[in-house]
């Protein structure tokens, strides 16, 4: 397995390795290329690095769980989805209960932050970077009823999305909501609820313009690449693998039902 990294991200990990809380570390942004043995773009560079490179290779391969069924990212069906928001909801309802002795009552997602899938098997440390690429943190939006019901029916037209603490069926022809329920009991639109997503998210990105309209606000110290791998870690210390999610939580509503 090869890993991208810029020569300077190499550098600062080096430095942050040795240097720990000793010294103040400035960060820059460089060009992406690719550093190996066959690579001699810059050879006297290489051989400086290549300790380093190495640690951060060990430490890509470092097994933190396991998991007997393939989690999929596939838009909808996918179970790493529904793993990676059962996790999310967990870290923003202790966070809440914490913070404001109130609960959270979902997570919504999406499936555009999710990168990568996670095969059968031992599950690395390297595969969790890959899945969550990006610096995205844990914010926690409290919406009116009415923007709920409004995230309800985009959640519907886009024929699902990774969530926790929701279940809803939704006409697929159209689509359009047809019943939802949020920590098993049915949606209320005169009430209001907490919401754990992530900051580009919240900040209306893909289209999720309703936390835009939000009556709360707060982004969490969390990282969603951190909760990620908290949650593999202890799912697999508790069960010896990360369980399955089978059941579909966003799904089509049957035509036949009454």
């Amino acid at each position: 397995m090869r890993y991208r990294f810029s020569i300077l991200s190499v550098i600062s990990i080096a430095v942050l390795w040795f240097t720990a809380c000793k010294t103040p570390v400035v960060f820059t942004q460089g060009n992406s290329i690719t550093i190996s043995e066959k690579n001699h773009y810059d050879s006297s560079s290489y051989r400086v690095l290549s300790p380093y490179i190495q640690l951060l290779k060990d430490s890509m391969n470092t097994v933190i769980g396991h998991t007997e069924t393939a989690l999929m990212n596939t838009r909808r069906t996918g179970n790493l989805g529904r793993v990676i928001a059962d996790y999310t909801l967990a870290e923003a309802n202790a966070y809440c209960q914490q913070s404001e002795q109130a609960p959270c009552h979902m997570a919504v997602l999406n499936n555009g932050g999710l990168r990568n899938s996670i095969g059968q098997g031992p599950i690395t440390l390297g595969q969790v970077f890959e899945v969550s690429p990006f610096e995205n943190k844990l914010v926690i939006v409290q919406l009116s009823g009415s923007q709920t019901a409004a995230l309800l029916e985009y959640i519907a037209a886009q024929g699902g999305t990774p969530v926790a603490g929701l279940e809803m069926a939704f006409q697929e022809s159209t689509p359009y909501l047809v019943r939802a329920s949020i920590q098993g009991q049915a949606f209320d639109s005169r009430r209001s609820y907490r919401i754990a997503t992530n900051d580009y998210m919240a900040l209306g990105g893909d289209k999720f313009t309703m936390f835009l309209q939000h009556e709360s606000f707060e982004e969490t110290p969390l990282m969603i690449r951190d909760v990620l791998l908290r949650g593999l870690q202890n799912e697999t210390h508790q069960h010896s693998q990360v369980l399955d999610r089978p059941t579909l939580r966003v799904y089509p509503h049957d035509e036949t039902e009454n």
